[in-house]
C-alpha cells in the first residue's frame, strides 16, 4: 500500500472517492495474480487530497488442480 497527502481534510469536507485498476500481473506459471487498484480522493472544491494504491492478491483455484 502506498499513500500521498496533497491538502488537508477537515471536519464537514464531502469527499469524492474515484478508483481504477491501473495494472493487472499474472505469472504464467504461478497461482496468483495481482490487481493494483489506486484511488483519488477529492473535496467538495475538486481539489485533490490523497491518493492511495493498494495491491489485491488473488489466488488461481485452476492452477491448483
Amino acid at each position: 500500500q502506498g499513500f500521498e497527502y496533497f491538502a488537508p481534510i477537515y471536519a464537514g469536507d464531502r469527499i469524492r472517492f474515484e478508483s481504477r485498476i491501473v495494472d493487472f500481473i499474472q505469472r504464467r506459471q504461478g497461482r496468483l495474480k495481482f490487481l493494483i487498484e489506486e484511488t483519488e480522493a477529492w473535496n467538495q472544491h475538486q481539489v485533490l487530497t490523497t491518493r492511495f494504491r493498494k495491491t489485491i492478491v488473488i489466488r488461481d483455484p485452476e492452477t491448483e488442480r
